[in-house]
């Protein structure tokens, strides 16, 4: 049986300088829109041109809230992390003092008023959801707890959920 000898440095050399001017190059963030190369994201690739609802949700009581303003700034992170990587998103912030009144009800059973069937809504149709509480007295808010509770079952299944505390002092931390 004879052995041949081949030189695969020009075959490499060869296949380098074709591959160098078609290989795909990822966008930043790492999306691929070419299938079948190695960092193709099937998933990313079919959203891509899609509007992702991002919903922010804080139990803020005070006028200015710290709440608030952390729900506003992790929703605007999201978003620019999403548009780098191509993504497109809106952002809704929603804050529950307005609605302290409805949930109350509703947690006893009563009816769902407009404005928390609003929230219920934006809550169901979001693609990620970010949700903030005070943290008194080394917990979440009960104005937070009972908005959790009046929610229907399966409402954030699915969705992913970026969660948030502020708390004004060491005492309050969790």
């Amino acid at each position: 049986m004879a052995w041949e000898t081949r030189d695969t440095t020009s075959d490499r050399q060869e296949m380098d300088d074709m591959t160098a001017d078609t290989a795909p190059v990822a966008p930043s963030g790492g999306t691929q829109s070419l299938a079948g190369s190695p960092t193709y994201d099937a998933y990313a690739n079919t959203q891509m041109g899609r509007l992702s609802r991002i919903v922010a949700l804080h139990a803020g009581v005070s006028e200015p809230s710290t709440s608030q303003m952390l729900a506003e700034r992790l929703a605007e992170s999201t978003r620019k992390a999403l548009e780098a990587d191509s993504r497109l998103a809106s952002i809704e912030v929603i804050g529950l003092r307005p609605l302290v009144k409805d949930i109350a009800l509703a947690s006893v059973g009563g009816p769902v008023s407009a404005d928390l069937q609003k929230v219920v809504d934006a809550l169901s149709a979001a693609d990620g959801v970010i949700l903030v509480s005070p943290v008194f007295q080394a917990s979440y808010s009960g104005l937070f707890k009972s908005a959790m509770d009046v929610l229907p079952t399966g409402t954030l299944e699915g969705v992913p959920v970026l969660l948030g505390a502020t708390a004004g002092t060491a005492r309050h931390s969790l």
